[in-house]
């Protein structure tokens, strides 16, 4: 996925080793007492790629929420940030935005398929 090359680019060597799949996603995640807001660009059983103004720094522990597909319910899981971009479209014709790469505590509740094919652009 073009979001591991890019990863790649900055520095972070793709570890995560489940599938991942292309999503967006407005979603919100937790860190000393402040909620911001991001976009998800992609997911897996065991991560998740957020687009945001404010990537929390390498090591950050995490809470991200989203909205879980079909239902009015969210999700809410732990993670720590594993790698972090601050380069905005304007210093790399590669990268769309600042962003984060999250590593969750545990394996995502929902299948990361059906989830990614619930909140991709149509």
């Amino acid at each position: 996925m073009q979001e591991a090359v890019l990863a790649n680019q900055i520095g972070f060597k793709d570890k995560r080793n489940a599938e991942r799949f292309g999503c967006w996603c407005s979603l919100q995640f937790h860190h000393n007492a402040t909620w911001e807001r991001g976009i998800a660009t992609d997911i897996s059983d065991t991560g998740i790629h957020i687009v945001t103004l404010h990537p929390l720094d390498t090591g950050s522990k995490v809470k991200v929420s989203f909205d879980e597909p079909g239902t009015f319910r969210s999700r809410t899981l732990t993670g720590e940030v594993k790698w972090k971009s601050e380069l905005s479209p304007f210093e790399s014709k590669n990268w769309i935005a600042p962003s984060m790469g999250i590593e969750f505590s545990s394996k995502l509740p929902v299948d990361a398929a059906e989830f990614a094919k619930s909140n991709n652009l149509k």
